[in-house]
């Protein structure tokens, strides 16, 4: 069913109005008559249409001036309107504008024109919102950060992007590797064919052989086939079996299927990631040697969060940027302190780990910053820091007793070592910044303390 068209008509008279558009249906086409194509009010309305109808007898409207507006509106349709055909024709469309029509043509060429027109407008209004949505998810920027060793991961990626050879994407969990891979396939060749994942996590290993290399039959196509002229892209991939890494390693020296009836050889790129020393998998006789060669041509390391602590505040930024946006609500900051508590953490859970904390940070606030208050860690009530130089439960406010005093001194002590520096001091007790502040408060302790455990 054809959607409804917005149709703008510029300068034409009535009489010409109605004698094209007499016949046109109110229920497909909406048609709002203006004086001129560059007045404000006009401007301003434009984006509401599909097509604009346009008197071109003029010199007001010559081949020369539609072209710079043309330029300036790609995602609305003109269509010239001329009393008569004339050499002018091919100028004008030249400078842009979809077709020309005579003000003799018959409603049902001009019906045609219109329906032509509304779906090449269609067509690019798709195609821009597609190339915006994968510049904002899968351009390089996406690989947020400052740092070193981002900037070498994004020279790096640049390079192998555009080419066919096999990559292994390596590095601990939540450091962003699928999105690594996104990136790549879709600043490839193969961009335009399927980005097919086989998530080993997920699917069962007994059904791998199955749904990678099918079953022979039409009515199941199989991953590799999917992702003929595309990208296969298998997410932890030291998960396969012995017995499916063996039948990989095959069909990756030959292209071709064993059950494939016709013989048909596939052109799939494969990419891969996993958070395991494959080496030592190889090594240990858990990974195929052949086909860790084959998967990593070239190889890919994600640095962890913690190791990469100067790209903190963008990423943060850049988290926050987004929630924004999909919120709908006016752009966050962070306080200098909220910021040095992120600093401080020890960050197990990586990039992932960040995006939550920002996620529930503003959820928290009330305000436009977000305050070391809005920053909550969750964190395993069994985990112990490597750090830590005590005992004493730190996690929760004691009652009056030896327990509670123990926790005052062993305080007062630490905050001393460290010259009362707040962050070095809560890295050593293996808390956070906010818990220590809120400690220091509820001891009433000052820095000229001297207190010893």
């Amino acid at each position: 069913m054809q959607s409804h068209i917005k149709i703008l008509t510029v300068n034409l008279r009535v009489e010409l109005s109605k004698k094209l558009l007499d016949n046109i249906s109110e229920s497909q086409y909406t048609i709002t008559m203006v004086d001129s194509l560059y007045a404000q009010s006009t401007t301003n309305m434009l984006e509401k249409y599909n097509v604009v109808l346009v008197q071109t007898d003029n010199d007001q409207y010559s081949a020369d001036r539609l072209s710079s507006f043309c330029t300036s509106n790609p995602f609305i349709e003109i269509i010239g309107v001329q009393s008569s055909s004339d050499e002018t024709q091919h100028s004008f469309i030249q400078a842009g504008l979809f077709d020309l029509i005579t003000e003799s043509c018959s409603q049902d060429e001009l019906t045609m024109v219109l329906l032509k027109a509304a779906k090449a407008q269609k067509s690019k209004s798709e195609l821009s919102v597609l190339k915006q949505f994968v510049a904002m998810n899968y351009g390089f920027d996406n690989l947020v950060g400052d740092s070193k060793q981002v900037k070498i991961l994004r020279d790096k990626m640049q390079k192998v992007s555009p080419t066919d050879i096999s990559v292994l994407i390596t590095g601990p969990s939540g450091s962003g590797k699928s999105l690594a891979a996104k990136i790549i396939h879709h600043h490839s060749y193969r961009r335009k064919k399927q980005f097919v994942v086989l998530d080993t996590v997920s699917t069962p290993t007994p059904i791998f052989d199955e749904i990678l290399f099918g079953d022979g039959t039409a009515q199941n196509l199989s991953l590799l086939e999917k992702a003929d002229r595309g990208t296969l892209f298998i997410k932890d991939i030291h998960l396969l079996s012995l017995t499916t890494q063996q039948k990989l390693t095959q069909f990756m020296h030959t292209n071709r299927l064993e059950h494939s009836a016709n013989g048909k050889t596939l052109s799939v790129r494969f990419l891969s990631t996993s958070n395991h020393n494959l080496q030592n998998l190889v090594n240990s006789g858990a990974f195929e040697k052949e086909l860790y060669h084959l998967l990593s041509e070239v190889s890919i390391s994600i640095p962890a969060l913690r190791d990469r602590l100067d790209d903190i505040e963008s990423l943060s930024e850049y988290f926050i940027r987004n929630i924004s946006h999909a919120t709908n609500r006016p752009m966050f900051s962070f306080s200098r302190t909220a910021l040095e508590l992120l600093y401080s953490h020890h960050w197990s859970e990586n990039i992932r780990e960040l995006e939550n904390i920002i996620k529930r940070a503003a959820t928290l606030c009330r305000t436009s910053q977000i305050e070391e208050s809005d920053i909550l860690f969750i964190e395993s009530a069994n985990r112990s820091s490597s750090t830590s130089r005590f005992t004493v439960d730190m996690s929760a406010d004691q009652g009056n007793g030896i327990l509670d005093e123990g926790q005052r001194s062993l305080i007062v002590k630490t905050l001393n070592d460290n010259n009362w520096n707040f962050t070095q001091t809560a890295q050593e007790l293996g808390i956070g910044r906010t818990t220590l502040w809120r400690k220091v408060k509820k001891y009433n302790l000052k820095k000229e303390s001297t207190e010893l455990v």
